[in-house]
């Protein structure tokens, strides 16, 4: 049996094989690129990557990883050069270097790191990258042949992420977290072995520049099965050299509502036309205005779950935050989006219970200290509730929250962005004030007002605050 499962796999590779050669065939690109590498006697191999995504999902990636004998960096410029590229040097000491065409398609060329291809594989990370197709051979069609000497097709038929050789995870400790996330990216599984091994170099993370740990967390996080393969991460206390701090939640595991709460989030974010109808469009536009919001919001409610002893008040939640997010290098805006959903997550239970008139009160104030994590904030709540699986408490809270969600976009925003009917001037020059702590309690409760449509013009406002605060008109004013 086995070896009846091994002939057909190679049936199927070759007529992958074939279809992506006719494919290369017809793509002017690769043309001028085979034809300038024969041209300067340049063998190149498409590895990693680019190879791997051609066999699982049998399309032509935009991102290509190729690997070179030698002179990889001349080369990479030559070429871009011949083709009007961009050549950027990614790391002279690796000898690696990247063409950018018409910000469309990228080739990165990299030096073999040994003698010949099968060795220099050797050195990748996990065997469903450890593989290689000659260009020659894919723009002739004449012997179609994938290089895999350890195995990845056959991993990638499983669905396993296996490590290329003993040394793999020690010679470059991020391969831990790149394993979890390649598990999550394509629903596979971490070998035993791998993962035994991860188990043992756990404290070789710390070697590992923060920028890059940062890079492998957000692409983690922004999986749909970011929840399940975050728990194995803790299983294996990878997840604690991440966050050592969250090693004081528990003896041993992080509650189960929070593993619970971060799916209810997940199939929200990932799937939200499944429960939220009309709101579905809000929360996909809401998402994709900025590239890391989605990441952002899981890891936050991982955090704020998490309840850590000695930081349980959501203002110390969000000041450790902050230390956290600098020390993996988020940046300033994606620090303060976060801060802001860890600070402000109890004002929402205020909301909820609210009567409406209160209620947009509640929102508007919200709204000015949070900014728009006050919708993060909806799409958490949203995901507590749907987690707890109970339809009478969904139907109110999603009722909420698509009231609120729309009173803010077409009212309240729009009242912040245009200019006030009332301003400090005015309360100087009408009521002869001197500026001081009234004034803010008074045009904010005259904006309030305005959002309530309870006043629509300068005149009203100042028969509104005369009235309100029992002042009086100043002579010249009057």
């Amino acid at each position: 049996p086995r070896t009846r499962k091994s002939l057909a796999m190679k049936r199927d590779t070759v007529a992958k094989l074939r279809q992506l050669s006719h494919q290369l065939r017809e793509q002017k690109l690769y043309a001028q690129l085979f034809s300038f590498a024969r041209q300067e006697g340049v063998s190149l191999y498409m590895v990693g990557g680019a190879v791997r995504d051609l066999l699982f999902f049998q399309h032509l990636p935009t991102d290509v990883d190729l690997a070179v004998p030698e002179r990889a960096l001349e080369f990479a410029q030559s070429f871009a050069r011949r083709i009007r590229g961009v050549y950027v040097l990614l790391d002279a000491a690796e000898r690696t270097a990247r063409v950018v065409y018409q910000k469309r398609i990228t080739f990165d060329f990299t030096q073999f790191r040994a003698p010949t291809i099968e060795a220099d594989l050797k050195e990748r990370d996990f065997t469903i990258n450890a593989m290689a197709l000659p260009l020659d051979d894919l723009m002739t069609g004449a012997s179609l042949r994938l290089i895999d000497p350890y195995g990845g097709e056959q991993d990638l038929e499983a669905g396993i992420i296996r490590m290329v050789a003993s040394h793999s995870i020690r010679s470059d400790p991020l391969r831990m977290v790149r394993a979890y996330r390649f598990a999550a990216q394509f629903g596979f599984t971490v070998a035993e072995t791998t993962e035994e091994e991860i188990g043992r170099c756990l404290p070789l993370l710390a070697r590992v520049s923060a920028e890059r740990v940062h890079d492998e967390l957000l692409k983690l996080l922004g999986t749909p099965r970011a929840t399940s393969t975050l728990r194995q991460m803790e299983r294996i206390g990878l997840l604690y050299q991440l966050f050592p701090e969250l090693e004081a939640v528990g003896d041993s595991s992080l509650p189960e509502y929070v593993w619970t709460e971060l799916q209810g989030l997940e199939q929200i974010l990932h799937h939200p036309a499944a429960r939220c109808g009309e709101l579905a469009d809000r929360i996909q536009g809401y998402l994709s205005a900025s590239p890391h919001r989605l990441p952002l919001l899981k890891l936050g409610l991982l955090l704020a779950r998490s309840h850590l002893p000695e930081k349980k008040e959501p203002k110390a939640m969000a000041a450790w935050w902050e230390e956290v997010g600098e020390r993996l290098r988020f940046s300033r805006a994606d620090i303060r989006f976060v801060h802001h959903l860890l600070a402000h997550h109890p004002s929402l239970a205020p909301l909820l219970s609210s009567r409406p008139p209160e209620r947009t009160r509640i929102l508007y104030r919200l709204f000015k200290e949070a900014g728009d994590a006050v919708f993060g904030l909806f799409l958490w709540e949203m995901g507590r509730v749907s987690s707890r699986g109970s339809d009478q408490a969904w139907q109110h809270t999603f009722g909420v929250v698509q009231q609120s969600w729309q009173q803010l976009d077409t009212q309240i925003i729009p009242l912040l962005k245009r200019p006030r009917l009332l301003t400090g001037n005015d309360l100087q020059q009408v009521f002869a004030l001197k500026p001081g702590p009234r004034f803010r309690e008074i045009l904010q409760e005259a904006e309030e007002a305005e959002v309530r449509g309870e006043i629509q013009s300068k005149a009203e406002a100042l028969h509104w605050v005369r009235r309100r605060f029992g002042l009086a008109f100043s002579e010249e004013a009057w």
